[in-house]
């Protein structure tokens, strides 16, 4: 199975059933005596490998890198308490993490015990600096007494060691091991995380098809933290890189979400995640923007416009409609199943926005207003949602005008000095009310509750250009 042709590869049939192993690999990241116990398995590897192979490290060497990883510097990076180390202490650390970079990199790759034991230590020592509060990166010693390790520093020094390249040959040579494609694909998420750059070297070298890969194999699916893992890697390592987004879309892994949505529905950390992928993909494909690819050539070619038709599946659509009213408790949910349905309605085809009104995507918008009644952005995107859908289905209107519209008048109400958002509120009201049986509910409401009337003539004091025609049709079709 090779990993760069993921886009060809068939789910296996045991995708599709449901249940599987829950097995967390984090106790044994967060164990210190286990991260002590790979030290020593690794010093024994390295010794017992100088006998197989001619390439192996001299004695002096061998000695040198256990006398590196000290058990005072790993209890000082495994800490929780701000990370400190002197001046003269930070060449070891520097030299270990060179040490285990330069191991992943070795050709041919090293075995599946020697590839754990690097990751793990990679990853927490990374995991260790992360804690800390954001620093400059460093790229001298530092001069002073005591200075804090950077994360930036440590992640940038393992980069230019090649530990990227290094760690796509070790997911494609050991794929079947769950636990080297757990551990390389935890060390690219934090590797990736919150770093343009990086993410792009990681698209470069098809991280994100090695990922998606991993979640295609047959056993590697039935664990539900590793999917987990999974989802929430590739979103970390494509949330700044739009040619990490491109390979997602084009290497089967809008599908490859789709089936891991629907293999553990019930799982709402891995349905918010998969929402949150599906959200950013739908947001980077309006077709004003492009994909800033290296190659300029093929940027001017794949206009971001495609991202978008990956996602417009029906049976994706009315998937992702359904789990947001499983799991419409959580916010999170309503709020990247909400601006998955609002990219949608507003960039998509009149199919998919038929598609959207067919799959009762109208009420979840309106759960997303009435769950997210303080933020105004959120609320400008349901309006234009609503608008989108309902100025050109019936049915859109039918379904927005079931409670009579509460929605809209408390939304005005809470941001009656917002300078665009009563407007659009005005212009749903005004487009529900031209039509009589969308009328009658809006009339009943609207005479039951007379702050509705009082928000209607404050809005038109105080937007009058704006609104003052709006709200004199409202109140007239209200009056009929």
């Amino acid at each position: 199975m090779n990993p760069l042709k993921v886009e060809h590869m068939e789910y296996p049939s045991s995708v599709y059933s449901h249940g599987g192993s829950q097995v967390s690999y984090y106790s044994n990241f967060s164990s210190r005596s286990m991260l002590e116990s790979y030290y020593r398995g690794l010093h024994k590897e390295l010794v017992q490998s100088r006998v197989r192979q001619d390439q192996t490290l001299s004695l002096s060497e061998i000695t040198a890198a256990s006398s590196l990883c000290d058990a005072s510097l790993r209890s000082r990076i495994l800490s929780d308490d701000v990370v400190i180390i002197r001046g003269e202490s930070l060449l070891p650390l520097i030299q270990t993490v060179e040490r285990y970079c330069k191991k992943l990199c070795e050709i041919p790759t090293p075995n599946e015990k020697l590839c754990l034991a690097a990751m793990q230590s990679l990853w927490n020592i990374l995991r260790a600096l992360n804690k800390e509060p954001k620093m400059p990166c460093r790229n001298t010693f530092p001069a002073c007494a005591e200075e804090k390790v950077s994360f930036s520093f440590v992640a940038s020094l393992t980069i230019n060691q090649g530990v990227i390249p290094a760690l796509s040959c070790v997911m494609k040579t050991h794929r079947d091991s769950r636990k080297v494609q757990s551990r390389a694909i935890l060390l690219l998420s934090i590797l990736g995380e919150d770093n343009k750059e990086y993410q792009d070297v990681i698209a470069e070298c098809h991280g994100v098809s090695y990922i998606l890969a991993a979640m295609l194999h047959p056993q590697h699916s039935k664990s539900s933290r590793f999917c987990l893992d999974a989802c929430e890697s590739l979103a970390s390592i494509t949330s700044m890189s739009p040619r990490g987004l491109y390979q997602l879309a084009h290497g089967d892994g809008v599908r490859t979400l789709h089936c891991i949505m629907r293999l553990y529905y019930k799982k709402y950390a891995i349905q918010e995640c998969c929402l949150r992928l599906l959200s950013q993909l739908a947001k980077h494909s309006p077709p004003s923007k492009r994909a800033q690819f290296r190659d300029q050539k093929k940027a001017h070619n794949m206009p971001c416009q495609v991202l978008l038709e990956t996602l417009e599946d029906p049976e994706l659509i009315e998937f992702v409609v359904h789990i947001i009213s499983r799991h419409r408790k959580l916010k999170h949910v309503l709020l990247y199943g909400g601006s998955f349905l609002h990219e949608l309605a507003i960039h998509g085809t009149l199919r998919t926005r038929s598609s959207l009104v067919w799959s009762k995507a109208v009420p979840m918008i309106v759960k997303v207003s009435k769950a997210f009644l303080s933020h105004a952005t959120i609320q400008m995107d349901c309006f234009e949602t609503l608008w989108a859908l309902c100025k050109e289905r019936p049915e859109a209107r039918d379904m927005a005008v079931e409670d009579g519209c509460v929605f809209l008048f408390e939304a005005m109400l809470a941001h009656l000095n917002h300078t665009t958002l009563p407007e659009k509120a005005c212009m749903l009201l005004c487009l529900l009310c031209s039509y009589r049986h969308t009328c009658s509910p809006v009339i009943k409401c609207f005479r039951k509750n007379a702050k509705y009337r009082k928000a209607l003539l404050t809005i038109e004091e105080m937007h009058p250009v704006k609104c003052g025609d709006l709200v004199n049709r409202i109140i007239t079709f209200l009056s009929l």
